[in-house]
């Protein structure tokens, strides 16, 4: 069982350039990669649709994964 909940991949946004606090997000400045499932906090953004058009309440950098 435990082996199977290191085998599990999910599907994340990830951040490919530098956002700054206030900046609105758009596509251009998100990837959605496939990463092991075990251990990810449960508010990991999932869908880029859930995060494109909303403004950033904090400064991200490259290879940051969203959370609410």
């Amino acid at each position: 069982m435990f082996n199977n909940a290191l085998k599990s991949k999910v599907s994340l946004v990830r951040v490919n350039t530098e956002i700054h606090k206030g900046d609105q997000i758009t596509e251009k400045m998100l990837t959605t990669v496939e990463v092991g499932g075990y251990n990810l906090p449960e508010n990991v953004i999932r869908l880029k649709e859930n995060v494109v058009g909303k403004f950033a309440t904090a400064d991200l950098a490259a290879g940051d994964y969203i959370i609410n």
